[in-house]
């Protein structure tokens, strides 16, 4: 039981819903405070980032939870960059010298730190340059030299392979020496990739994917054929069936009956003849199912002394997209606390003839949400088009009146754009999109669960849930969806090359919930490396092993 303000709460859950808007932070922070020794109310009132036992930085009567959220704060009065601000922080520098101390002269910042003195033959020197002018060498001499681990005399005396790269460097080009060519097939010259995959009617990116899973160059341009490695003939079980031996395969495509079915029941203890009956078996007349150990890897991350169980979470307590935070972390190399505390790379950008260093200051001069601007930027608005310069490109009507921007159709119906903006692009309409209100919608895609609760007709079609594998980039992927088409309608116009494993006839929402629960247990498996662009179910895509596509294919066939 909690007391706060005079009332009871059974959980702190509780609590911390009846505060939510005055909070300033998740429940999982809200929780690590307190179990930081902090109060309530000091709990629900401090802004986000402080935390119990982190340390607190002080500058102009402001307090800072992060070195990097003053330095933001006051970069306007910063004369050095971030990453030299917080060294000097660090190293015990006050903050007002910190920010304003002028940096030693060392000739390139990308060669040499200001803690990096240059000493050459007793006397000192501020930068490269001056050494390079004081012994008479080139300037790019003398950084290659020190690039190579040069310091201090050695950068002045030349050793043999100096002398050897110099010269190599300095050594005029002959004008008649023929370009070798990128490479030679079937006694043809090709100058480059690009006219080898051109020649050979192969898209790049598919010639690169093949040479990287091992193929030769002749079976990576098409010339050769490529081995099935997934399953030997020899390894595949034969059965005796109408006078010949035949596999499980082939005597589903006999039979009419479904391969996975067949397999399933044979590998449970049935005979050929039990497996392609019709009749259902009850419970203990098969032997039991082998399912497959498929266990998720999850990476947990701490930001702000809370401990998140994978990167989906702390994106979802961050109210962050997942991709972003997940492309910051493991493609940027950016720290969890960076990916979710700070806006991205700066963008310098012009605006109606004015610079601005970066996408928010000119949102900030313009009167505009900066997440707003990007949204417009991401739906190919020009830069007079998203700050308002000239009028806006799309026009959208709600109950028979026109709005310019979603904006403008945000402040009648009291629905964020960034909502707004989500729903369309999953497919609804803009009836659809204001009709569900502020209410938060889970799951992905065009159908989901707030959508089939509010009409039950559509909950109630017919569906089918499906289980495909199709080549992408030259590699097997596994898509797993739901449509109230057929799966070859549903599929052959985005790829018609699809082998269909396991297809499940239910209701709409029966079909959906179950696509769910596969997407959650499979969530780690998800293939993020496939976008809009190469497919419109990207989310979809899978990469999984025998033992895992087996388990789908069971748990979709399972009544």
């Amino acid at each position: 039981m909690f007391q706060y303000q005079g009332k009871s709460y059974k959980s702190l859950n509780a609590l911390y819903s009846a505060y939510k808007d005055q909070c300033a932070v998740s429940a999982p922070s809200f929780k690590a405070r307190l179990d930081g020794g902090w109060s309530i109310e000091k709990s629900l009132s401090t802004p986000k980032g402080f935390m119990p036992g982190k340390p607190v930085y002080h500058f102009n009567g402001v307090d800072y939870p992060s070195i990097s959220g003053l330095y933001k704060a006051n970069k306007a009065h910063a004369k050095v960059s971030l990453p030299l601000f917080t060294e000097r922080v660090e190293a015990g520098m006050s903050i007002d010298e910190a920010m304003v101390a002028p940096k030693k002269k060392t000739g390139t910042s990308s060669i040499a730190t200001e803690h990096d003195p240059l000493i050459v033959e007793g006397k000192q020197y501020d930068c490269l340059k001056d050494v390079a002018v004081a012994y008479g060498v080139k300037y790019n001499t003398m950084i290659g030299r020190y690039r190579r681990g040069r310091r201090g005399d050695d950068l002045v005396i030349l050793k043999a392979e100096d002398k050897a790269a110099e010269a190599a460097a300095s050594a005029p080009a002959e004008s008649t020496a023929k370009a070798a060519p990128f490479m030679v097939v079937d006694g043809v010259e090709y100058a480059s990739e690009n006219d080898l995959c051109n020649a050979f009617k192969v898209n790049r990116s598919t010639y690169r994917a093949r040479l990287k899973r091992g193929l030769t160059v002749a079976q990576a341009l098409g010339q050769a054929e490529v081995a099935d490695g997934r399953r030997s003939a020899a390894g595949v079980q034969r059965y005796d069936f109408q006078g010949a031996s035949r596999s499980v395969q082939e005597i589903a495509e006999l039979t009419g009956m479904s391969a996975s079915t067949l397999r399933d029941r044979l590998c449970r203890g049935a005979t050929l003849e039990q497996a392609l009956s019709n009749q259902r078996f009850g419970r203990g007349v098969l032997g039991e199912r082998q399912r497959a150990k498929t266990a998720i890897k999850r990476r947990s991350v701490t930001v702000d002394g809370v401990t998140y169980s994978s990167i989906k979470d702390l994106a979802e307590a961050y109210q962050l997209p997942y991709y972003v935070v997940q492309q910051r972390i493991s493609t940027h190399g950016w720290t969890p606390e960076q990916a979710v505390t700070e806006e991205g790379r700066s963008r310098s950008i012009t605006v109606g003839g004015t610079l601005f260093s970066t996408i928010k200051d000119a949102a900030a001069h313009h009167g505009l949400d900066v997440a707003v601007v990007r949204a417009r930027m991401n739906n190919d608005w020009s830069i007079e088009q998203t700050f308002g310069l000239v009028p806006a490109p799309h026009v959208h009507m709600y109950q028979g009146q026109s709005y310019s921007s979603l904006a403008a159709l945000s402040e009648v119906t009291g629905i964020s754009v960034h909502r707004l903006s989500n729903r369309l692009r999953s497919g609804l309409s803009i009836d659809q999109a204001v009709a569900l209100g502020n209410e938060r919608i889970v799951g992905p895609g065009r159908y989901n669960e707030t959508i089939l609760k509010r009409d039950p007709a559509l909950a109630n079609t017919p569906a089918l849930l499906y289980f495909v594998s199709l080549p992408l980039n030259g590699e097997l992927k596994y898509k797993i969806g739901i449509t109230t088409k057929t799966v070859r309608e549903r599929l052959s116009g985005e790829s018609p090359n699809f082998q269909q494993l396991a297809v499940r006839a239910d209701t709409l929402m029966a079909c959906y919930l179950m696509e769910q629960q596969l997407h959650q247990m499979l969530e780690s498996e998800n293939d993020k490396s496939i976008d809009s662009t190469m497919l419109d179910g990207y989310t979809e895509i899978f990469d999984l092993d025998d033992a895992a596509v087996n388990t789908v294919i069971e748990l979709i066939n399972e009544v």
